[in-house]
């Protein structure tokens, strides 16, 4: 997710960073650094300080560096609140956010939707409409469910 006053060249990193993603994950060949040339674009990546997070903000920092832009290593802010906040100040340009931590810890919710494209879709619209800060579609398709 990030802030959508960002220009032209800080959406293209952000297309960029799904574009790397998806095709790392499709096996089907081919360079994933084709997708988009961002030379020029200087982004801030962040992410929180746990594993996952920094796993995904590496993935994130070199997908963009790989495809010619300037990226500055916000990773390992010191948890949810720290990230949000960076990137609500514009500290940072992006970094990878559930879905139910947004709807329920930033949008102040009870009760997550239970199907997970309509709880997505409904962050990403009201976060835009109350703060400005877009969620990029399509989602990750990963799940932090707790179950047994």
């Amino acid at each position: 997710m990030r802030k959508t006053r960002a220009n032209l060249p800080r959406l293209l990193g952000l297309v960029a960073v799904l574009a790397f993603v998806a095709a790392g994950c499709g096996g089907g060949g081919g360079s994933a650094s084709e997708a988009a040339d961002l030379s020029g674009a200087e982004l801030t990546v962040g992410s929180k300080e746990f594993t996952e997070q920094l796993i995904l903000g590496q993935i994130t920092l070199q997908a963009l560096e790989a495809a010619g832009a300037t990226v500055n290593d916000q990773i390992g802010l010191a948890g949810t609140v720290a990230a949000r906040k960076a990137l609500e100040s514009g500290e940072i340009d992006m970094y990878w956010e559930y879905t139910g931590t947004g709807w329920i810890n930033f949008l102040g919710h009870t009760k997550p939707i239970p199907d997970s494209q309509k709880q997505f879709e409904a962050v990403a619209k009201e976060d835009l409409a109350k703060n400005d800060i877009k969620w990029l579609s399509p989602p990750a398709p990963a799940n932090n469910t707790y179950t047994m």
